[in-house]
């Protein structure tokens, strides 16, 4: 007896089930604005809280935020290892938190997702070192060996018919 196979049953629209799961599961790949803030909980749970930056691929000057929570042991987890401008990949429950802003009076929403899946796909990008840092780490000047010109290939030779790139 053939089963069938649960990514291809998953993926059936006529069932009613699995497509209420996809529907109200996002995932967002964004970069994270600044370092995971961890709060932990009196019941003794924890919460990671965190806003992502996306970019759009039609408009890369403009940038959407959402606030990502991480509950449990996988927002600790998230705190312990994500920082601010990794690229990361989550997903979650969508909402709408709305509230009026004290200051202005203003009514205010953001998207909040409730992350039930996270991974790094990028780790933070690391800064350049400085000129004073690569002076240091050259090795001594010492009598130099006279640079001899690279062969060239002899395995290919161009022809007219190749693109002039």
């Amino acid at each position: 007896m053939n089963l069938p196979d649960p990514a291809i049953s998953y993926l059936n629209m006529t069932d009613p089930i699995a497509t209420l799961l996809r529907a109200s599961v996002h995932q967002f790949i964004g970069r994270l604005g600044r370092d995971p803030e961890i709060r932990y909980l009196p019941q003794g749970g924890a919460v990671a809280n965190v806003n992502i930056g996306i970019n759009w691929l039609s408009d890369r000057t403009q940038s959407d935020w959402v606030k990502l929570e991480v509950w449990g042991e996988s927002g600790q987890a998230f705190a312990d290892q994500a920082r601010r401008g990794m690229l990361v990949s989550v997903a979650g429950r969508v909402r709408t938190d709305r509230w009026t802003d004290r200051q202005t009076g203003a009514e205010r929403q953001q998207l909040c997702c409730r992350v039930e899946q996270w991974r790094i796909v990028e780790p933070q990008p690391q800064p350049a070192p400085a000129a004073a840092e690569l002076q240091q780490q050259q090795p001594p000047a010492g009598p130099a060996a006279p640079a001899q010109p690279a062969a060239p290939p002899t395995s290919w030779q161009a022809s007219p018919n190749d693109p002039p790139f």
